[in-house]
């Protein structure tokens, strides 16, 4: 995984927060697909080492079978796990992507408010309760 996709001096460089956080998203997205490329990879070793298990053991080489069969069961764990650390970064991402789109919701929908984000909610809630009361009525 490329350590300048996950570092935090492209987050904390003089740029604006949605920008920040844009690019933060971005390269949350990347590492992900990083993750899932890894992990094909290792899936195409473990095939690679199985081949080379079965010609061994026809070849009666149990030594040389046993380590290729280690081997692919290594290879198989590493990309189970890089799928898993895939799954987590990508929740992530999507926490991320919800984050920027309230906060954008936020700035847009009440341009005549001075709240924060934070303090935006009661104030949707006053000027659309319909809303509100059809998200409460779906529980």
């Amino acid at each position: 995984i490329n350590a300048e996709y996950m570092g935090s001096r492209s987050v904390s460089s003089g740029r604006s927060d949605s920008s920040a956080m844009d690019q933060y998203l971005f390269n949350l997205k990347m590492t992900a697909r990083q993750l899932e490329k890894l992990s094909k990879n290792c899936d195409k070793e473990e095939k690679l080492e199985r081949l080379k298990l079965k010609k061994d053991m026809q070849r009666s080489n149990i030594e040389g079978a046993r380590i290729h069969a280690e081997n692919a069961i290594r290879q198989k764990n590493q990309s189970i796990n890089y799928l898993r650390m895939a799954a987590r970064v990508e929740a992530v991402s999507s926490r991320v992507q919800t984050a920027v789109s309230m906060k954008q919701v936020c700035e847009c929908a009440t341009p005549h408010c001075a709240h924060s984000c934070a303090k935006t909610a009661p104030c949707l809630q006053h000027e659309t309760p319909s809303l509100f009361s059809v998200r409460l009525s779906l529980r």
